[in-house]
């Protein structure tokens, strides 16, 4: 005789008493059907069982991270200014080595000079101020001296 689904679910969960379960024991020894039912019994419990330890561990998990405290907006906004000022400095290091590799900044040094060395040569050539006013003044006394000599 063939046992029923419901107690193949009572076996499994160890609900029988003793003796009722060492005869479902002997009987699935026996019984081909009844162990193919018993084998589909255990492969339902399974996904079941694996289904609500998916909850437990799913609720485990979300309590954890309430009880640690998630990212308050202060942090969370340090970590994206972190994350923003990261990548500024990124492009910038990355920017710098392609202007060097390419060699913007030799052109760049070539042209300082050149301008160092025609600012040289303008100040070569400057007169200083005072010596302009010197000049000047000369030129008015001896404008003077020369209408005073006339008179």
């Amino acid at each position: 005789m063939h046992r029923s689904y419901d107690l193949w679910i009572a076996y499994m969960e160890n609900r029988l008493p003793e003796a009722e379960r060492e005869e479902a024991e002997r009987h699935l020894y026996v019984c081909d059907d009844c162990l193919a039912l018993y084998l589909r019994v255990v492969d339902q419990q399974s996904v079941a069982w694996e289904e609500e330890r998916a909850k437990v561990v799913t609720a485990e998990v979300m309590d954890t991270i309430q009880s640690q405290g998630q990212y308050s907006g202060a942090k969370l906004q340090m970590r994206r200014e972190r994350r923003r000022r990261l990548i500024h400095y990124t492009v910038a290091a990355s920017l710098t080595l392609l202007l060097m590799s390419s060699g913007v900044f030799q052109q760049l040094m070539s042209y300082t000079e050149s301008w160092r060395n025609a600012y040289e040569v303008a100040d070569q050539q400057k007169v200083p101020n005072a010596e302009k006013v010197m000049k000047h003044a000369t030129s008015l006394l001896e404008g003077w001296m020369k209408r005073a000599s006339f008179n």
